[in-house]
């Protein structure tokens, strides 16, 4: 089967884009044929060594030989003319959706627009908890695959961040969006005990109102900015620490790597609860079956 993923293309950049990339790998590992293609006017000419990103050059011959477009990133133009039927990947919060609409990126009625729209084969989301918003909001069933990481990837084996001894070290991966951020998250941690530090690394650029903010953590504070690639961090801390009431791409690739996460989830290993519950291999097959339905075509 060939999968045309619509998706910009932003490593170290984006949980949706990383989400992505663990999909197609393991796409590719079950005997698939997955490429990225950005949409007309979205690229950033980044690369990946890990995926097959195609060239503007190439996109005619591949949407006239896909058996499927799944939709990350939004559809361009070509690729709602190719009659390849589409396969749309709910990424984004609800509640986030709806905000960022109302600041005039209006993702909300698009979705309700193509809801409507027969070019749209099927819809899936990662979330349980979010098929209640998007069905209505679509008018369609929402399918509701595991939340994927790569768990050859993200592994507890490799290089580990050193961090200063004698303390306990909590990281936090999360980004400050209006739905979900750290706020409260860092007022809290001033409650902790001495000698525990915490960690920032979804800070690109630290403003002012943030930096008096993190100055009433103390001796607590720990190192703040923003980290391409995570494992080595996740290895090298105690805790991950988080404002999410969802299994974010933060909070999964921490348990692939090992690291237990404060006040969440059970008392099962972290490692053990990625391989039950985040396996990018029981997604893309949950996909694949989709893709299969409305392609016609069994691999």
């Amino acid at each position: 089967m060939r999968i045309i993923h619509s998706l910009v293309v932003t490593p170290g950049q984006c949980g949706l884009y990383e989400t992505a990339k663990d999909l197609m790998v393991a796409e590719e590992r079950l005997g698939c044929v997955p490429i990225a293609l950005e949409p007309l006017g979205h690229s950033l000419g980044k690369s990946d060594d890990a995926i097959a990103i195609a060239t503007p050059e190439q996109r005619s011959e591949l949407l006239g030989s896909a058996d499927v477009i799944v939709d990350h990133s939004g559809c361009d133009a070509d690729m709602l003319a190719s009659g390849v039927p589409i396969i749309h990947v709910r990424h984004g919060r609800p509640l986030s959706t709806f905000l960022m609409s109302m600041k005039g990126i209006d993702v909300y009625s698009h979705l309700a627009a193509i809801g409507k729209n027969y070019r749209y084969a099927a819809f899936v989301t990662f979330w349980r908890t979010h098929v209640a918003y998007w069905e209505p909001l679509l008018g369609r069933e929402v399918h509701c695959l595991p939340p994927p990481v790569d768990l050859e990837r993200f592994t507890p084996d490799g290089p580990r961040r050193e961090y200063r001894a004698g303390f306990v070290n909590y990281v936090c991966g999360d980004m400050w969006r209006e739905d979900s951020n750290p706020f409260e998250l860092i007022h809290r941690f001033r409650t902790f005990p001495a000698r525990a530090k915490l960690h920032l690394y979804g800070v690109k650029k630290a403003s002012k109102p943030l930096e008096t903010l993190l100055a009433t953590l103390g001796d607590n504070r720990g190192e703040v900015g923003w980290a391409e690639s995570m494992p080595h961090i996740y290895r090298g801390a105690d805790w991950l620490i988080t404002s999410a009431d969802i299994e974010t791409r933060a909070i999964r690739e921490a348990m692939a790597c090992g690291l237990k996460v404060w006040d969440q989830f059970c008392n099962m290993p972290p490692r053990e609860y990625a391989e039950r519950h985040f396996d990018s291999m029981a997604t893309a097959r949950g996909l694949i079956q989709i893709a299969e339905r409305v392609a016609g075509v069994k691999v």
